[in-house]
């Protein structure tokens, strides 16, 4: 249903949302959502359970972070059968989350001064085990028979130093671009840690190369030639690693960017036909306008799913329930307010900031899927509640 003043309602049924990876998906998995807000729990430098591991070494190793686990790092030696020589191996346990970590191989002969080995350590094997490898290492000289002169560790650290927030910072989401005439297209820090090891910066526009820059500011100058909507994204390269840069909407040759949408989606003669393309049409005859299949990033000519979700989500730490909804928007809907209320009974309507938490944003191709989490377990039976996501015109 749509009611005035260019508002969608929507009800929601239920699909499951991935945790992402890396550290935030570590974090989310590993502590409940009271943990997550406190930083002397979840933080990086914290240390809940009070071992010899902070929880940023936690989420790499692949140990847990409230619980006293066994040291992820064993030495031992290795007889080769045919040469009779005596090899040095280290195995460590990683976490297949730790996808941006390097791990190194330090020496040392007091335990007090610990340098890089001259000559780097083999990875020998591999062992999967579920969410984590056990990797062993191979020394590559020989010890001889008097055993080995040195301690070994295995260090940790962040695998490419580009900066934390680092974005496309113009143009902003939205910016409509005339087309013939130059954009420019910057990359940059968004607070005060700088550009860290970026090196360069490659920018696209819907997946094509519009130019490279090789120095801060990282900028290139791009002039839109044909009408549309376009998606700028960027890989931002440092220490031989690369990292994707969020995707930036913007709107070429267009008065709006429902206009863009109408653009991309209708042919010359849908868009002559306000009954086809108009804001107000309903095409595929769903139960969505054409507004409404902009903002959820649908398509109006053909009857797809509504595009919210409601489901339950047990914690694989603490084993609680919790209720989510999940709502999928269009990047392209720049300026639509978008507002999740809750019901009892369908007849009275209230916002639901009291009992949801922003929980994940998850960008898949032009949608993003945004999910809020109950701020609270689930205590035996789940609530009698209905949810609606409104979606509201600027």
């Amino acid at each position: 249903t749509k009611s005035g003043g260019g508002q969608f309602v929507s009800p929601g049924v239920a699909v499951h949302v991935d945790v992402p990876t890396g550290w935030a998906g570590w974090r989310m998995r590993q502590f409940s959502p009271s943990q997550l807000l406190l930083e002397d729990v979840s933080g990086e430098g914290a240390n809940p359970d009070g071992d010899r591991w902070l929880n940023f070494a936690e989420f790499g190793f692949g140990t847990n972070a409230l619980a006293h686990d066994a040291a992820p790092v064993q030495s031992d030696i290795f007889q080769d059968a045919a040469s009779g020589e005596r090899y040095l191996t280290v195995t460590y346990q990683r976490s297949i989350l730790a996808t941006d970590v390097d791990f190194t191989v330090q020496k040392s002969t007091d335990l007090a001064h610990w340098a890089a080995v001259e000559t780097p350590f083999i990875e020998w094997l591999v062992v999967p085990d579920g969410e984590v490898e056990h990797v062993t290492l191979l020394d590559p000289e020989p010890i001889g028979s008097a055993g080995p002169k040195k301690m070994v560790r295995v260090a940790m650290n962040q695998a490419v130093v580009i900066g934390p927030d680092l974005e496309i910072t113009r143009p902003v989401a939205g910016t409509l671009a005339p087309l013939g005439v130059a954009l420019s297209i910057e990359a940059g820090p968004l607070d005060a840690e700088g550009y860290g090891d970026l090196t360069q910066v490659e920018f696209f526009a819907n997946g094509t190369s519009i130019g490279t820059a090789g120095a801060a500011p990282f900028t290139v100058s791009w002039t839109p030639t044909n009408a549309g909507n376009v998606l700028l994204t960027g890989v931002a390269t440092g220490n031989s690693e690369s990292v994707d840069l969020p995707a930036v909407a913007v709107h070429a040759g267009v008065g709006s960017a429902f206009e863009g949408w109408q653009f991309d989606t209708f042919d010359a003669t849908q868009r002559a036909d306000a009954d086809v393309s108009g804001k107000t049409a309903n095409p595929d005859a769903d139960r969505l306008d054409n507004w409404g299949e902009w903002v959820f990033g649908t398509n109006p000519l053909v009857s797809d799913s509504v595009p919210v979700w409601i489901e339950l989500s047990t914690d694989s730490s603490s084993g609680q329930t919790y209720y989510e909804v999940t709502y999928q928007r269009s990047v392209f809907a720049s300026g639509v307010d978008f507002k999740i209320e809750e019901s009892g009974d369908l007849s009275v309507w209230t916002p639901a900031d009291a009992s949801l938490m922003p929980w994940a944003t998850e960008l898949r191709d032009e949608v993003e899927w945004v999910t809020f989490r109950s701020k609270s377990p689930l205590d035996g039976a789940p609530p009698r509640k209905l949810f609606r996501v409104i979606a509201s015109a600027p």
